[in-house]
């Protein structure tokens, strides 16, 4: 199950640092399509965690004849009951999935800073329509699509 989180994690990287590009490109659809991707994986990832909690419990249960409801106790004592081979392999791997999360942290704060950037952009694009031609503009100061004055333009071309 560890190995499935690692490998899910990974995947989760590339599909974050894909959005990127897309981001960059201003290709929506793609975007749109990785956030997707990201969320499944996501799903994946807490489906895994719950199994593995639920074995620690099963585990609790079995050594201990009873319910164990700290979750974390229940994972250390599976954990100290491996053989030490498996404690440090185990150990390993979730140092694997400790830096692919924060690297796959660091890759959505970029992603945030980039959308930001885009929307900013859009928005100071908007504003300056609209303050090009105030009496006669289809957009209101804010930005927002005057009904009126759009209605006005449409009846001047047809």
């Amino acid at each position: 199950m560890i190995d499935q989180e690692l490998s899910l994690c990974s995947e989760l990287l590339l599909a974050t640092r894909a959005q990127r590009t897309a981001i960059v490109s201003g290709d929506v659809l793609r975007l749109a399509q990785l956030v997707s991707r990201a969320e499944e994986t996501i799903r994946k990832v807490r489906d895994i965690e719950v199994s593995i909690a639920e074995l620690a419990g099963r585990f609790a249960i079995e050594s201990g004849g009873e319910r164990c409801n700290d979750p974390e106790a229940a994972m250390a004592a599976l954990v100290a009951s491996l053989e030490e081979a498996s404690r440090a392999e185990l150990g390993k791997s979730k140092s694997r999935i400790a830096g692919l999360l924060s690297d796959i942290a660091a890759a959505n704060a970029v992603n945030a800073g980039l959308l930001g950037d885009a929307l900013s952009y859009i928005d100071n694009i908007v504003r300056l329509i609209a303050s090009a031609d105030e009496d006669n503009s289809i957009y209101s100061r804010l930005g927002i699509l005057d009904r009126k004055a759009s209605s006005a333009a449409v009846d001047d071309t047809a």
